[in-house]
């Protein structure tokens, strides 16, 4: 994982307990080095590179509010990548951040300033997903980004789903999380852990290219979410206890690491209520609603509200009726359970069903027609007490998916179900040897 030392907290590497929160007096420069792990290492440290232009620019951008009668150098409020920073006042400090443009405006009218705009590009219908915005919401509180206006976009790769693409990436600062990379001078922060996080070699080529000391990818990682908690404290001495159950959970939950299918599948649990309900309500609305309630409530509590509850009502139902669908169209060719569901529109998906019904399978995999759709998932059996003998994501990029070594999958277009039938059978024989 390529990882940034963070400008902010270069000032504070001395052991001072103080560094988790803002330096007054950045010094803007960034060193870049590479590692293989979350962690700040100076042997690793590059050569210092100066954003003198883009720090110009910003200066143009971003007013400080000060308390009247102070006043502070603009270049200690003024962050690498347009962050604002508290700026030490005596005993007031700056905690606002607005945007202005002076370009249309006629002479003697007021300078009309708006909030600072962060557009946060997450994986749409995902734990992972939505707890990696929690995750990097918090960070960029941390940084004095409290008082931006976060926008939080609900990707996927099916149909009708938004792409991670330049229309998307309107904010002052804008970030894409758990999602596959996109190549843009607009794209300040990025997070994934996906092994197929770059659709082609000029994608990465790009990545690295940028030596942008805020984009971290580890494919090492078992979810995203754990990724930005770990790069939060290590870069930037940044945590939060209140948040580790839901860095957990996710991580769980994106890894497979249940005690058993049954657990995975169980869902009187409350927080597995809530995976079901991100997981089908998940879009950018769910998302504005439920980032800032998870920043400030319990992941317990939350998925324990009445507006959960109501919300899954409806999908218990809707996942009986799909594992007895898995039941019924389950075909088991040598150490594969293939299932095939095209001959009805799914209402529910259940990832870990086919290890329920067939504990002794070591892949599954499912092809089914959503609302944006054919989709083929494709998965390992955790519990099966065989090794993993094939790499899914590659298998799945073949065909334009994705995903990890464990699990992935392929989305078509509408018109192509019987195509999707295809490669499925073809996924299935080529992992049944």
């Amino acid at each position: 994982m390529r990882l940034g030392i963070d400008p902010l907290r270069a000032a504070g590497e001395d052991g001072d307990p103080r560094r988790g929160q803002l330096a007054s007096q950045p010094t803007g420069k960034t060193s870049v080095f590479s590692a293989g792990a979350a962690s700040a290492d100076n042997r690793h440290r590059g050569p210092a590179r100066q954003f003198t232009a883009q720090k110009q620019t910003l200066g143009r951008l971003f007013e400080i509010r000060e308390s009247p009668g102070q006043s502070a150098p603009r270049e200690a409020a003024i962050g690498d990548f347009g962050h604002q920073h508290p700026v030490r006042t005596g005993a007031a400090s700056v905690a606002s951040v607005f945007v202005h443009s002076e370009s249309a405006r006629r002479p003697g009218e007021p300078v009309v300033r708006r909030r600072m705009l962060f557009v946060v590009a997450s994986h749409g219908h995902c734990f992972d997903g939505l707890s990696s915005a929690v995750l990097f919401t918090r960070l960029m509180h941390q940084r004095g980004l409290s008082q931006a206006k976060f926008d939080y976009k609900a990707c996927g790769y099916g149909l009708n789903q938004q792409r991670n693409d330049e229309k998307l990436l309107v904010g002052d600062e804008n970030a894409i999380l758990d999602y596959r990379f996109k190549s843009s001078p607009k794209l300040t922060w990025y997070f994934d852990h996906h092994r197929t996080a770059f659709p082609t070699d000029a994608d990465r080529e790009a990545f690295e290219a940028a030596q942008n000391p805020h984009y971290f990818y580890d494919a090492t990682y078992s979810s995203c979410t754990k990724l930005i908690a770990d790069v939060s404290k290590t870069q930037f001495g940044i945590s939060d206890p209140n948040l580790e159950p839901l860095v957990r959970f996710a991580d769980i939950v994106d890894s497979a690491r249940f005690e058993s299918p049954e657990q995975a599948i169980d869902r009187s649990d409350p927080t597995m209520r809530l995976v079901s309900v991100v997981e089908h309500y998940g879009d950018d609305g769910f998302y504005g609603q439920l980032v800032p309630e998870l920043l400030q409530k319990p992941l317990s509590e939350v998925a324990a509200s009445s507006a959960i509850n109501e919300r899954y009502k409806p999908l218990g139902k809707k996942h009986e009726r799909f594992v007895e669908r898995v039941r019924e169209k389950s075909e088991v060719q040598g150490h594969v359970v293939f299932v095939d569901l095209t001959d009805a529109l799914l209402e529910s998906v259940g990832k870990f069903v086919t290890y329920a019904l067939y504990p002794k399978s070591v892949y599954s995999v499912l092809v089914g027609v959503l609302k944006g759709g054919p989709k083929i998932s494709v998965g390992y059996n955790p519990w099966c007490g065989e090794p993993l003998g094939a790499d899914i994501s590659a298998i799945c990029a073949r065909y334009g998916g994705g995903g990890h070594p464990v699990v992935g999958g392929i989305s078509f277009a509408a018109n192509e179900v019987e195509r999707a039938r295809l490669v499925a059978r073809e996924i299935a024989k080529e992992l049944a040897g």
